[in-house]
């Protein structure tokens, strides 16, 4: 997604002292194409040198962070889920060994290209549009009431009316009798009501309070061959 935004400009990596951004510091390197921001000191420091001696101490530090007390691994940790200590807590914490690894791997990236991680900058401003239904259910068995807004609950409601296919027009019995079929430039009712009928025993089209079923709509190709 375009929008405009210098990253680098942001994060204070304009080299222009007229343009500050955020004032986190960076490095420059002939071997790098873009500066590399690493943190603002006492606010947000990435977990590499220069805010940590090694990257031991980075991956040391780290871990701290996540199963620490106050990290989102810690059982005492609040949040909002049905079962938040047994949620935090199920996350394996990262044994001795498993830090050895890490530390020697993110050591040798550092040694061997001067940043980490190797390729793309430290810190990096990325932005996005995340556009999906949220499954009510699912928030409804695994967090407490409040964890969505109203209008996440009414949303299909609201603005996808359930759609359900036309019946077949009759087929005159044979004899010529039965109900005149539509001519090639005619329907039965309004487009509306060919399009989008309403279900039957409801008057307002709904099934429920909810609903969160989507029909698949086949691919239909727009061109033909005669």
């Amino acid at each position: 997604m375009f929008d405009g935004i210098d990253r680098f400009s942001i994060l204070g990596a304009s080299d222009n002292p007229d343009v500050p951004g955020l004032g986190f510091r960076y490095d420059t390197d002939e071997h790098w194409a873009t500066p590399n921001p690493t943190g603002r000191e006492g606010v947000f420091e990435a977990y590499c040198p220069p805010h940590y001696r090694t990257m031991a101490d980075a991956v040391d530090a780290f871990a701290h962070r996540k199963f620490g007390p106050g990290g989102p691994f810690h059982p005492d940790t609040p949040g909002a889920w049905t079962d938040t200590p047994g949620f935090r807590s199920s996350a394996q914490v990262h044994d001795e060994t498993f830090k050895a690894c890490v530390s020697l791997q993110a050591q040798y990236i550092l040694d061997t290209f001067g940043k980490f991680p190797a390729t793309v900058p430290t810190v990096f401003i990325l932005n996005y549009v995340q556009a999906h239904h949220l499954d009510l259910d699912f928030y409804d068995r695994f967090f407490t009431p409040g964890a969505y807004l109203h209008t996440h609950a009414t949303h299909m409601d609201t603005w996808h009316r359930r759609e359900e296919t036309p019946p077949p027009p009759v087929a005159p019995q044979s004899g010529g009798e039965g109900p005149p079929q539509p001519g090639p430039h005619q329907h039965l009712g309004s487009p509306a009501e060919q399009h989008h009928p309403r279900p039957a025993g409801n008057s307002t089209g709904y099934h429920g309070t909810r609903s969160r079923k989507r029909k698949s709509v086949p691919f239909r190709s727009g061109s033909r061959t005669n």
